[in-house]
């Protein structure tokens, strides 16, 4: 029995695909109920929102198996951080305005600027809008310095 020399000498030394995708990476299961079905319907508009697939299969998992999509779909997720810290500060400056600004004249009660309700909802608006580009900043600058390889293994070791 010959081997060719183009093939692996060793288990160590073969080369291995992606682990199979974690289970709640993946779709919930439908039983019929309607518990099951709610929680299908939020998975998958959770995962419209934030990486515009219906599921996490196609797009993530695959990304992290082949180079090319791997630099896809991080170049996919930093520009999205980008545009939400671009939407968080414009938040921030509408609101450091709005916090700073003296009130409407008395005359003009379109709006109850002068009562505390306004205030209290602007400044959960700005502490908001803050946290969201501090969080954005930080997974940015670890998303652009990782590797694949690394984020497959903390993907799968945080399972």
């Amino acid at each position: 029995m010959s081997t060719s020399p183009t093939a692996p000498q060793s288990p160590s030394q073969s080369p291995q695909g992606p682990p199979d995708m974690p289970k709640h990476w993946k779709v919930p299961e439908d039983d019929g109920t309607l518990l099951s079905s709610i929680k299908i319907l939020a998975f998958r508009i959770l995962c419209l929102i934030s990486i515009t697939r219906p599921s996490l299969g196609v797009h993530c998992w695959v990304s992290k198996s082949d180079e090319e999509e791997w630099e896809k779909h991080r170049k996919m997720v930093c520009d999205k951080l980008n545009a939400s810290n671009v939407a968080a500060g414009l938040i921030l400056t509408t609101s450091a305005v709005y916090l700073t600004t003296q009130p409407p004249p008395t005359g003009l009660n379109l709006l109850p600027y002068t009562t505390v309700a306004p205030y209290i909802f602007s400044i959960l608006s700005f502490v908001q809008a803050l946290a969201s580009m501090l969080a954005g900043v930080a997974v940015i600058a670890v998303y652009e310095s990782c590797d694949r390889e690394w984020t497959l293994k903390v993907s799968v070791d945080s399972c």
